[in-house]
Formats: structure tokens, sequence, C-alpha cells
């Protein structure tokens, strides 16, 4: 960054800085989405659950029950998931954006800050992109949802 303007270099942190915004931004939005919809779920659980335990319901109704029951799970261990990975981008842009203030406002040793942090997000993918290559394809398979323990997460 040493051969380029200040107009170019400041255009271009501004630039970073803008992108640690709108990431949280994105995240907080997608944070409400999730939470939006385990609530949702977790508010149909509670009546699913008394009806279950009500005497005289025939075998399919619980069948039923049972099946939506397993769903509510899986979307409370998706949420869960989901809200540890923003957890985790949600740091990594607020990092970015302290990183980017210190270079903008002339932190001494902010330009050093800034490179590491580049380096350091680099290294993070790369360790991200084994992690997801080594994933493959792991298919839940069951016969039924009416039996057995699902962890997906």
């Amino acid at each position: 960054m040493e051969d380029i303007s200040n107009n170019e270099r400041s255009g271009y942190l501004l630039t970073k800085r803008a992108a640690g915004h709108l990431v949280l931004e994105e995240v907080g939005a997608v944070r409400q989405a999730v939470a939006q919809i385990r609530a949702i779920v977790a508010d149909a659980v509670t009546p699913l659950a008394r009806a279950v335990e009500a005497q005289g319901i025939d075998p399919e109704t619980q069948g039923d029950a049972v099946r939506s029951l397993q769903f509510a799970d899986m979307v409370e261990q998706l949420g869960a998931y989901c809200d540890a990975e923003l957890d985790n981008l949600e740091c990594l842009a607020r990092d970015l954006n302290a990183v980017v203030n210190d270079v903008i406002v002339g932190t001494p040793g902010g330009l050093k800050k800034l490179l590491a942090f580049q380096h350091t997000l680099e290294g993070r993918l790369d360790v991200l992109r084994l992690r997801l290559a080594d994933r493959g394809h792991k298919s839940v398979v069951q016969d039924s949802m009416s039996e057995g323990d699902i962890e997906l997460f």
C-alpha cells in the first residue's frame, strides 16, 4: 500500500471499514431471522408436547407429534450452529473495523496491525477451506423419523 496516493489509500481504508460495518449489519439481520425461526418452532413445541401426553390420542397422531418434535430439535441444533458461526463472523468484522480505524486515525503501528490482520485472516481462510473440503457429504439416512436420535451439528 506504500506505492499508492493518500487519496487512494484513504478510499481503500474507508471501503474496508464500510465492508466491516456491512458485515455487522448483515450478521444482525441473519441473527434476527434465525431467532425468529427458533421462536416459531419453540412456540409450537409446547402445545404439541401436551397433545402427546394427553390420553386417547391415536398412534398416527402420536407419530406425527414425535416427528414434529424431532424436526423442532433439528431446527434448534441448526439455530445454535448458526449462532456460533455468526458469533465468529461478528468478531472478525469487529476486529477488522478496529484495525482499519487504527490506520485511518494514524495510530502508531496501525498499518502493521492491518497487514498482520490480513495475514491472520488468510490463515483462517486456509483452515476453513481445508475443514470444508474434508467434510464431504454426510447425509442423514433413516427409514423413519419415528425412532432414533439424530445429531446433525
